[in-house]
């Protein structure tokens, strides 16, 4: 049974987490530690390295919630490109569960239909409102 992972590992994954923004290379961060980077590899097929490297990623990706919002909204404000604001206002939309793909409403309409039916009156409104 395992005790936990090691200081070192521990600091390995800190290391690979942040190398996006310090630029070292799993070569460079096995130096620092004194191991070699085929260690690190090791340790990255290891289950418990693994999970601890997910969770210290998903920890940073929400730290970086923040600023990527902050960057959507400017986008949105001051964008240049008529086409990247209204991408970036359909992301807003979407996240808040405002808007919603036409496949995802047909396919609750069409299960709706399935559980529940439809009324003789609801087909005739659907056919006007579609124009038949």
């Amino acid at each position: 049974m395992r005790r936990g992972l090691s200081v070192t590992q521990k600091k390995v994954v800190q290391e690979l987490v942040n190398s996006d923004i310090t630029g070292k290379t799993i070569e460079q961060i096995a130096e620092e530690y004194n191991v070699t980077s085929r260690t690190i590899y090791r340790w990255k097929n290891d289950v418990e390295f693994a999970q601890e490297l997910e969770t210290q990623t998903d920890v940073n990706l929400k730290a970086f919630l923040y600023e990527a919002n902050q960057e959507l909204k400017k986008l949105i404000r001051h964008g240049h490109s008529e086409q990247a604001k209204l991408q970036g206002i359909k992301l807003v939309m979407q996240s808040q569960g405002k808007l919603r793909d036409v496949q995802d409403i047909n396919a609750n309409v069409k299960q709706d239909i399935v559980n529940e039916g439809v009324s003789t009156d609801e087909l005739a409104e659907l056919k006007s409102l579609l124009g038949g």
